[in-house]
């Protein structure tokens, strides 16, 4: 009942705040650009050759976002946009008046480039107003892509596709060609192609960003990505998604030497294959045979002072595309940056709880994509039996498993939707299995409300096995405002899912003003409230936290923060924080605060870090963290991050310390790169990990990855924070794509 009366209530809410709403200003009228069928595809070298670009369309006239809202930009760009039957091209002129300012040092394949000059291209290919491919370079010709999703609530950047680009530099800035394949999208079938579109480009020394169709700060947070108010690209006609079939096989070779003597050397030769066909213009089925995600890149340990787990993304190519369309869960914060409860968590096929044992997987198959304004995906999934190393040297049997995942979603209006989520996990003992339905609803440009329902049903369990949500949301240019009521029975047990708290009542509140100040050294700066509110069923307290917040960055891009918390929290039972120290239950209020700071990472120098400390229980704690990044010339990034915790209660000391090593190098072409990563926890684990990597054509490639897994503390236990299981590998792997 109080989630329907939350139901109800919200409802209320939000049609008082969009009779409420003040008028906007009209939003810039939509650009359409009419893309020209070229005649002799351009070769894509970074060249800008006249001939190859006669007959396209050109964009010019771009607007700042930022600094200067609504102002042209200060540094000329034009854009040629043309097709064929197979590609989408842009040929990108990106002037400066001061070309040897340009900043470019990033030249790994998705590498951070937040802080280099760059050029993005961003396509609504079903015009949802939703979502859309991202497609990004910069003066070096480093690619990077991602998926949109909701306007900007996510963009994952992990999702690659298959395109090409160029870049070079002259005395006048620096040019960009860039081909995207119709093969990579996906969009609706249609004689004649409508995509919502824009081009934004970011000018790093004087932190400008700039787009062909104007944006505005008011759109909210998300302003850049806010797909609704997108220009359109027009004339692609004729075009279609290319062959039917993708066959990607891989073949590895694998040396494995466990540092324990009770366990043998292995050395293991596997093949594989994944095949991708195109149903429709709109489906897309992958299957896979003998799965394996080798390459994957490895979590990045930190400190976890709370009773919960921690939430690790996934990285996993197979379950990264599509991610979008199978997301069911709690709306992104984004000044929290991270989400409380998500229903599919793909994390959970192919790897033990705390990530750092892999489960093989015998294969299985994927379907995504939609049919007109429904969108449909279906997983499934096998891992085969597979023993694993257990506490104090024991082994257990991980059973063969099936997984099955059917998420659907039915827009409705013009930018909201109702959904449906279907899973079914079953190791051959029992299914557990989740149902549940989600909605989103956009009632104006500022405000939107959604929320879910899904219940449980798992053998053995009994009980309150439901769990709910309901949400409003307001977004503008100055404040931000996040109200949130989430149910969750004590018997709710989604075994494919993060929810790290059960049996409970929650209310969060989260509350942002953004000062945009004129003609100041500060760029943006902004207050938040934020409270978090939880009873067990009863209706007694488990925790309340409450936060203020102050942050701002200044023209440099360089930034502060600083946060104050007051808790209390409820213990009904012991919390083990430490394997030698556990808090005893009891009522707890305490105090602690963070400060936080970054420098202006655009320079080849940069570093940040945070304090954080104060009251903890009946204690204290002090956390420290330090990072540090080196750009020391094209194409190499160094980046070294150390964490330094130390807490004192009652019931025991104990002291943490993190390192973290990162050096990527990219020499000549982001196809051919290398990353070495050194992980060290002086109470755990070690890792050395090496990869290097080789895209000797589009999607073929070729892996080399060398691990060292060091166990420091003599008791090697997986239930604990821990990088791996220890020893060394060595894995040679090739890709194919045909």
């Amino acid at each position: 009942m109080r989630l329907l009366s939350c139901l109800l209530w919200i409802w209320l809410l939000s049609s008082g705040a969009v009779a409420a709403e003040e008028a906007a200003g009209e939003a810039p009228r939509p650009r359409r650009l009419e893309a020209q069928r070229l005649a002799t595809p351009p070769v894509v070298d970074g060249q800008l050759a006249e001939a190859e670009w006669e007959g396209a369309a050109l964009l010019t006239g771009f607007t700042q976002l930022v600094p200067d809202e609504g102002e042209p930009a200060t540094e000329k760009t034009e854009v040629f946009v043309g097709y064929d039957d197979e590609n989408l091209y842009f040929g990108i002129r990106a002037y400066d008046s001061e070309p040897e300012k340009l900043v470019a040092n990033v030249m790994t394949k998705d590498g951070e480039v937040t802080y280099d000059d760059t050029v993005s291209i961003i396509l609504d290919t079903f015009r949802d107003r939703q979502n859309g491919f991202l497609f990004t370079t910069s003066p070096l010709g480093v690619q990077v892509d991602g998926l949109v999703r909701k306007e900007g609530e996510e963009v994952n950047l992990a999702w690659d596709g298959e395109w090409s680009c160029a870049a070079s530099r002259d005395e006048e800035g620096y040019v960009a060609e860039i081909a995207i394949p119709f093969k990579t999208l996906r969009f609706a079938a249609a004689e004649e192609q409508v995509w919502g579109f824009n081009v934004r480009r970011s000018i790093a020394r004087k932190r400008e960003d700039v787009f062909w169709q104007p944006m505005k700060k008011e759109y909210g947070y998300y302003a850049a990505y806010t797909v609704s108010r997108y220009g359109e690209i027009a004339g692609l006609r004729g075009v279609r998604q290319g062959r039917r079939y993708q066959l990607k096989p891989y073949l590895s070779a694998k040396a494995e030497k466990p540092h324990s003597a009770d366990l043998d050397d292995e050395e293991t030769v596997e093949a594989g294959l994944d095949v991708k066909i195109q149903l429709t213009s709109e489906l897309v089925a992958d299957l896979t045979i003998n799965t394996d995600f080798a390459e994957a890149e490895a979590d990045v340990l930190v400190e976890n002072l709370t009773r919960f787990p921690l939430f690790f993304p996934e990285k996993r190519d197979f379950f990264l595309e599509g991610a979008n369309l199978f997301y069911f869960g709690d709306r992104p914060e984004p000044h929290r940056g991270v989400v409380d409860n998500t229903y599919f968590f793909s994390r959970r096929i192919g790897l033990t709880e705390d990530g750092g044992q892999k489960i093989p997987v015998l294969g299985g198959v994927k379907l995504t994509g939609g049919v007109g304004k429904l969108s449909l995906g279906v997983l499934h999934l096998r891992t085969v039996e597979e023993e694993l190393a257990g506490p104090g040297g024991t082994t257990f049997a991980e059973p063969a498993t099936d997984f099955t995942v059917v998420r659907l979603r039915q827009g409705v209006l013009e930018k909201s939707s109702i959904g449906l989520l279907a899973m079914n996990k079953d190791p051959g003992t029992g299914s557990n299995r989740v149902l549940g339905t989600d909605w989103d609803f956009v009632l104006s440009n500022r405000l939107a409300t959604g929320g879910y329902l899904i219940k449980s049903s798992s053998p053995g369990l009994d009980g309150d096995d439901w769990a709910g949500s309901a949400d409003v949301n307001w977004d503008s240019e100055k404040i931000r405002a996040h109200l949130i009521y989430t149910e969750i029975g004590e018997s709710f047990n989604d075994e494919m899912g993060f929810v790290p708290r059960l049996g409970i009542h929650r209310f969060r509140g989260n509350f942002n003003y953004n000062f945009w100040p004129k003609e100041s050294p500060v760029r943006i700066a902004w207050l938040t409230y934020d409270l978090d509110y939880v009873t067990d069923t009863d209706g007694a307290i488990e925790s309340r936290v409450q936060s203020l917040q102050a942050n701002g960055f200044f023209q440099s891009s360089a930034g502060l923060s600083f946060k104050y918390f007051n808790s209390l929290e409820v213990l009904t039972a012991p919390f083990p924080i430490d394997p030698d120290v556990t808090i005893p239950p009891g009522t707890y209020s305490f105090d602690n605060f963070f400060f936080g700071f970054q420098t202006d990472y655009s320079r080849p120098a940069g570093g940040a870090g945070h304090f954080s400390g104060g009251d903890f229980y009946d204690g204290d704690f002090l956390h420290v963290l330090g990072s540090f990044a080196l750009r020391a010339f094209k194409g190499l990034l160094w980046i070294t991050t150390y964490q330094w915790t130390d807490v004192h209660l009652p019931a025991g000391d104990f002291t943490s310390r993190l390192l973290e090593v990162e050096l990527s190098y990219a020499r000549s072409s982001p196809d051919v790169s290398g990353i070495a990563t050194y992980q060290w926890d002086a109470d755990d684990n070690s890792l050395l990990r090496m990869v290097f990597k080789w895209v000797y054509r589009p999607e073929s490639t070729f892996f080399v990855v060398y691990e060292d897994q060091r166990d420091l503390s003599g008791s090697f236990d997986p239930f604990r924070r821990s990088i791996g299981v220890p020893g060394r590998s060595l894995l040679v792997k090739t890709v194919f794509a045909f």
